[in-house]
């Protein structure tokens, strides 16, 4: 199990999307770049090589799901599966809204 939490490191959610994850690297990159950092250079490189390996893991499809798999950083709670099935049957009643007539008169009964 990977003992680092890329999530954490980037400061991201689990679900953040790639633009997301290039986003946060590139700001975080610039930020802990030893050339910016002359004053604490050892730990500048020490995080830029974490953020590196991190952007590295998340940004890759196929490596990002061998990482979700073999981590369980941060699970809350379970999801209730009443409420999966609320969500899917209020998507097909209201075509994917969560607003509407029979959406309201539907939830508000559950």
């Amino acid at each position: 199990m990977p003992k680092k939490n890329y999530y954490q490191i980037l400061g991201i959610e689990k679900d953040a999307e790639l633009g997301q994850i290039r986003s946060a690297y590139l700001c975080l990159s610039l930020k802990w770049h030893p050339d910016k950092n002359p004053n604490n250079q050892e730990e500048a490189e020490k995080m830029f090589k974490e953020i590196a390996e991190a952007y590295e893991v998340l940004s890759n499809f196929e490596e990002r799901k061998k990482y979700d798999a073999a981590t369980d950083f941060d699970k809350v709670f379970l999801v209730d599966p009443i409420w999966k099935v609320k969500t899917e049957l209020s998507k097909w009643m209201v075509g994917g809204a969560r607003e509407g007539p029979l959406y309201n008169s539907w939830w508000r009964n559950y």
